[in-house]
C-alpha cells in the first residue's frame, strides 16, 4: 500500500509527523475505498489542505521533503483557456513559447497563466 511509505518518513522527520500523518490518511482512505493513488494530482492549495498546514514556510518544506523521498514529483501542465490540460512537462526548460491547443485547434502563447504546478504520485 502506498501510504506505508509515509511511515518509516514519520520516524525518520518527527517535527512533520502531523501533516506527514494527514497526508498519509488521505492516501490510506483512498486505498481503502478501492480508488486509484497513482492518478492522484494535487495543487499546492489541495496539498496544503491535506496536510493541514498553516502557512506557506511549512507548505514549502512538506513539499521538499516529499519530493526529495520520492512520494512526490512536481510537474508543470500547461491548460488551454477552457481549462482542460494540453500537456505536461517534467520542468520550466522543456515548456516551449508555443503550444497547439487541441481543443480549440489554435496555436497558444505560453503564459504563466497557462502553467500550472502540480504533484504525482511517485510509482
Amino acid at each position: 500500500m502506498f501510504s506505508r511509505k509515509f511511515d518509516p518518513l514519520i520516524a525518520k522527520y518527527p517535527n512533520d509527523a502531523a501533516p506527514l500523518g494527514r497526508v498519509a490518511q488521505y492516501f490510506a482512505s483512498r486505498e481503502s475505498s478501492g480508488k486509484q493513488v497513482d492518478s492522484v494530482r494535487l495543487t499546492l492549495d489541495r496539498l496544503r489542505e491535506i496536510a493541514g498546514v498553516d502557512n506557506r514556510t511549512s507548505l514549502a518544506n512538506l513539499v521538499a521533503l516529499l519530493t526529495s523521498e520520492n512520494i512526490l514529483k512536481r510537474y508543470l501542465l500547461v491548460k488551454s483557456p477552457t481549462g482542460d490540460g494540453i500537456a505536461e512537462f517534467e520542468s520550466i526548460d522543456q515548456v516551449p513559447s508555443l503550444i497547439h491547443d487541441t481543443y480549440r485547434d489554435v496555436d497558444l502563447e505560453i503564459t504563466p497563466e497557462l502553467l500550472h504546478t502540480l504533484y504525482r504520485v511517485m510509482p
